[in-house]
């Protein structure tokens, strides 16, 4: 199931819904974020279709840029591979990834003494056994890199049945995913 090109599986109109359910819901969750003007910082997930996908999807279909709705913010900034300063923290975000690859390890070796590492993807066996496959999807080097950098938090998403806190010596891991999809609100 894993190697199937669902985008050969379904109808022209299947896969416009489920694009478009997953633009809305992103967009939705950004208006509800930029309406409360609170410093908000994110990184891109798996499920965020980027500007160059729309294009490309744009040919037979007319979805919504997310990353045109969250410049309408000025609270709302996109730290993907950045390392920022805010309000005397150092934060540095880091956006999904397939595989632990240079790109990851170089942009890792220059971010250190971080008080928070917000990720996509979660550290190996730490919040990320998905489920029903029981299988831990984590990233290997997060997991190397907490125990070499010790931020203070990494706080991290994708597996969304795994959400949870736990402290691995002094850091806080925090996976924000949502195992009840449907208690999200949007406007």
């Amino acid at each position: 199931l894993n190697n199937l090109d669902w985008h050969k599986i379904l109808s022209k109109k299947e896969i416009k819904k489920a694009y478009e359910q997953t633009i809305n819901s992103s967009i939705g969750v950004i208006t509800s974020l930029g309406k409360t003007n609170i410093p908000t910082f994110l990184v891109f997930g798996n499920a965020d279709i980027l500007d160059r996908e729309v294009k490309k999807f744009n040919k037979d279909f007319k979805f919504k840029s997310l990353e045109k709705e969250i410049k309408k913010f000025k609270n709302i900034k996109v730290i993907n591979k950045k390392v920022i300063g805010f309000k005397g923290l150092k934060i540095a975000g880091l956006n999904y990834f397939r595989k632990d690859n240079k790109t990851i390890t170089k942009f890792l070796s220059k971010t250190k003494s971080l008080d928070i590492l917000l990720t996509h993807n979660p550290p190996y066996k730490i919040l990320d056994l998905a489920m029903p496959v029981k299988k831990h999807l984590g990233s290997k080097i997060l997991n190397l890199y907490i125990k070499h950098k010790k931020p203070k938090y990494l706080i991290c998403g994708h597996i969304h049945e795994a959400q949870g806190k736990i402290k691995l010596k002094n850091t806080i891991i925090i996976n924000a995913g949502s195992s009840k999809v449907s208690q999200i609100i949007l406007p």
